[in-house]
C-alpha cells in the first residue's frame, strides 16, 4: 500500500512540476520532461541560427542538430552535424544507430568530435549516414549516449525519423595505357577508357581527375591497364573557362619521370579524362603554378 501511495505521489508531483513550468512558459524546464515534450511542439521547434534546431533527449539533455529536422529526406553519404554536452561522449565518440520501419538495425555509425570533449559545455560532432539500401525508405536515427559501463541507468538517446534514399551515382571515364590493347606500343599517347561509377557531384571534372589519380584497380591491372602517373600526385586547382581546362598539380607529377614516352602518356591520361566532358575542348597543365619548363625528360 505504501508503494502505491509513493508512486501516486511522484506522479502527481511530476504533473505539478510540468504544469507549473507550462503555465509560466518555462519551456526550458518544461521540455526536459517526456510528458512535456508530448504536450507541446515548441520543444522541437526552437532554433538558433548558429547552432541549429534544439531537441531534448529522453532524459532531458539538450541536443542541437544543424542540418537535419524530423521528416527530412537524407541521402546516403550525407554528413550530419550538431552539438551536445561533453558527458555524452566517451573517448570523443558515441554511436548512432539506423533502424528500418520494422525495428531492425540497418547500420551503426560513429559520431565523433575533434574538440575537447571532457567538459560540461556543448561539443560539436559529425557523422556520415551510411546504410546498405537500394531504395528510398523511412528510417529512424537513434543518437545514443556513450555508455562504456553498460549500466542501464546511464542510458540515454534521442530518436529522429527521416527518409533515407540511396546515394545517387553517375558514370565517368578515366583513361589509362593498356599493354594488352596496345600490343605494338608504338604510340605513347595512346590511352583507353575505363568506366567508373562515382557519387553524383556538381564538380564532375574534378571528381574524374581524382578517380584517375587513384590508379588502376586489381581487376583493371589484370586486363592490362596501368598508369604512368606517380602516386602522391594532387590537384592544386582546376579552372574551366571558355572550353579550356586549366589544371595545376603538385610537383609529384614530374618527380622521377624519364623519357618523352612517359611524359606523353601522362599528358594523354589527364587530357583525355578531362576532354570527355562537353564543356572542355582543350587542357592546359601546370605544376605549382608553372607552365614552362615542366614535364621535361
Amino acid at each position: 500500500m505504501k508503494n502505491i501511495v509513493l508512486i501516486f505521489s511522484i506522479f502527481l508531483l511530476s504533473i505539478l512540476l510540468v504544469s507549473t513550468s507550462y503555465i509560466f512558459q518555462d519551456t526550458e524546464y518544461f521540455c526536459r520532461y517526456e510528458l512535456g515534450r508530448k504536450l507541446i511542439r515548441q520543444c522541437k521547434e526552437e532554433t538558433s541560427p548558429s547552432m541549429g534546431t534544439k531537441y531534448y533527449t529522453q532524459k532531458g539533455e539538450i541536443l542541437y542538430l544543424e542540418n537535419i529536422k524530423d521528416g527530412d529526406t537524407v541521402e546516403v553519404g550525407t554528413v550530419l552535424t550538431g552539438s551536445i554536452s561533453g558527458p555524452w561522449y566517451f573517448e570523443g565518440v558515441f554511436p548512432v544507430r539506423i533502424f528500418n520501419e520494422y525495428g531492425e538495425i540497418l547500420n551503426t555509425v560513429v559520431a565523433q568530435t575533434n574538440e575537447e570533449w571532457m567538459t560540461e559545455d556543448l561539443v560539436n560532432f559529425s557523422f556520415t549516414v551510411t546504410a546498405p539500401i537500394n531504395e528510398e525508405m523511412p528510417v529512424l536515427l537513434r543518437i545514443e549516449k556513450s555508455n562504456p559501463t553498460g549500466n542501464s541507468e546511464n542510458d540515454d538517446y534521442f530518436d529522429i525519423n527521416i527518409t533515407l534514399r540511396p546515394e545517387q551515382m553517375e558514370s565517368i571515364k578515366v583513361f589509362y595505357p593498356n599493354s594488352k590493347l596496345d600490343t605494338e606500343m608504338m604510340d605513347c599517347s595512346l590511352v583507353f577508357p575505363v568506366t567508373r561509377s562515382i557519387p553524383k557531384t556538381e564538380v564532375i571534372a574534378q571528381a574524374a581527375i581524382d578517380e584517375l589519380l587513384r590508379g588502376v584497380t586489381e581487376k583493371e591491372q589484370e586486363e592490362g591497364y596501368y598508369t604512368s602517373i606517380n602516386t602522391g600526385v594532387e590537384v592544386l586547382s582546376l579552372i574551366i573557362e571558355q572550353g579550356v581546362a586549366k589544371i595545376d598539380f603538385n610537383s609529384k607529377l614530374e618527380e622521377g619521370i624519364g623519357g618523352s614516352c612517359k611524359i606523353a602518356s601522362i599528358v594523354a591520361q589527364i587530357t583525355e579524362t578531362l576532354k570527355q566532358f562537353s564543356t572542355i575542348d582543350s587542357v592546359t597543365i601546370s605544376i605549382d603554378g608553372k607552365l614552362e619548363d615542366i614535364l621535361q625528360p
